[in-house]
């Protein structure tokens, strides 16, 4: 062992000088054009290392240590997030629902329409009347349920604003429902008195 080298000291943490690391200095700036260099060629003088601290030796720990992240990575990751869950184009956004929604949502449209234009015309038989009624009582109360399902599974994911959207939807559903059923009771019993 060495002089230098003292006990439980690794030879990371010996001095440089000692230990032979050296670093060559940085070259002389070039003489211009048509000019001797002053002195002759300059030959860089070595440096000496200054020696890493006693406790841990920084060049190992920083190759270690992962690279933190900067504010432009983490920006960037954020804009990507904001393009995946917002997009830009009304036919994206459409293309992003669930197929049950669509049909339950044109079903709807569709019964009200049914059974607005079988309630104005004169000339509707009672049996189209009812039948208007009973679908959109079936489709109405299909919403609700269907509603109430996601009303809750929101609830639940702590996503208060789409568990609210939800049960104000469920509300108005349930709501159609039971008039509509409530309109096909009253058709029946006026037909059978």
């Amino acid at each position: 062992m060495s002089e230098d080298r003292r006990e439980g000291q690794s030879k990371f943490d010996r001095p440089a000088a000692a230990s032979g690391m050296t670093r060559p200095a940085a070259p002389a700036a070039p003489a211009a054009p048509g000019q001797p260099a002053p002195g002759g060629p300059a030959s860089p003088a070595p440096q000496v290392v200054p020696p890493a601290s006693a406790a841990t030796p920084a060049p190992v720990l920083s190759a270690l240590r992962p690279a933190a992240p900067t504010a432009d990575a983490e920006s960037d990751d954020d804009s990507d997030y904001e393009e995946d869950e917002m997009p830009s184009t009304f036919v994206e956004r459409l293309r992003r629902l669930s197929p049950a929604t669509v049909v339950l949502t044109l079903g709807s449209m569709a019964s009200l329409v049914f059974l607005f234009i079988a309630m104005t015309s004169h000339t509707t038989p009672v049996a189209v009347l009812l039948s208007a009624a009973v679908v959109t009582g079936l489709i109405f109360g299909a919403d609700a349920v269907i509603a109430s399902v996601v009303t809750w599974r929101a609830s639940q994911n702590g996503e208060t604003g789409r568990a609210f959207l939800g049960a104000v939807i469920g509300g108005f559903a349930s709501l159609i429902c039971f008039l509509a059923f409530a309109g096909t009771l009253v058709l029946i019993l006026v037909l059978n008195s």
